[in-house]
C-alpha cells in the first residue's frame, strides 16, 4: 500500500486532473488523500464576499465530498484560501499548510498542479508543494507528478519556457468511467 496525497487549487481541479489516476491508485489498494486549498467560488466577482457565495461554496464542498465518496479517497480536506486570489496570500503560510498536511499524512507520492497553468491558484500551489516537499532527511514524499487541467494547462503560451511537457503518463482506460 502506497500512501498517496493529490494537493489541488480548487475543488473539481483534482478530479479534472488525474480523478482517473486517484481511481486506479485505490484499485490497487493504496491511499489516497485530497487535499483543496481554495474555496473555488469567489473570484468570479470584483471582491471577495464569502457571504454572498455562501450556499455555493457549501454546495462545491459538497459536491467535492460526493466526487470523493465516489472515487474512495481515505480523506478531503478544504481549506478556505481566497479563490483566483492566493496570490494576494503569503507564499509562505500556503506553504505552512502544504507542509502541516504532507508531514501528518506522510506520502510517498503527491500530484499537484504545472507551474506554466495559466491560472495564477495552480501555480502558486505548486510552488508551495515543490517548496513543502524539498529533499530533507525523513522526508516521506519519493515522486512529486504534475497533471495537466483542462482550459488551464494549455492555455499558456506555447513560447513560455515552463510549457507543460508530460513525461509520465497513466493508463487510466479502466478507471475512466469512475472518473467520468
Amino acid at each position: 500500500m502506497t500512501k498517496v496525497l493529490v494537493i489541488a487549487a480548487h475543488p473539481d481541479d483534482e478530479v479534472l486532473g488525474c480523478g482517473g489516476t486517484i481511481a486506479r491508485h485505490i484499485k490497487k489498494g493504496d491511499e489516497v488523500h485530497v487535499v483543496i486549498l481554495s474555496e473555488g467560488v469567489t473570484g468570479r466577482d470584483k471582491f471577495r464576499d464569502k457571504k454572498k457565495r455562501l450556499k455555493e461554496i457549501k454546495n462545491l464542498s459538497l459536491s467535492a465530498k460526493k466526487s470523493h465518496k465516489i472515487l474512495g479517497t481515505k480523506s478531503l480536506k478544504l481549506f478556505d484560501l481566497p479563490d483566483n486570489r492566493m496570490d494576494s496570500v503569503n507564499l509562505l503560510d500556503i506553504v505552512k499548510i502544504v507542509e502541516k498536511e504532507v508531514n501528518l499524512i506522510r506520502p510517498k507520492i503527491i500530484y499537484t498542479h504545472h507551474i506554466s497553468d495559466l491560472n495564477i491558484d495552480h501555480s502558486i500551489t505548486h510552488q508551495a508543494v515543490i517548496t513543502a516537499c524539498r529533499p530533507e532527511p525523513k522526508k516521506s514524499v519519493k515522486k512529486i507528478c504534475c497533471f495537466e487541467v483542462p482550459s488551464s494547462t494549455e492555455w499558456n503560451f506555447s513560447s513560455s519556457p515552463k510549457l507543460f511537457s508530460p513525461n509520465y503518463f497513466v493508463n487510466i482506460t479502466n478507471d475512466l468511467q469512475t472518473k467520468l
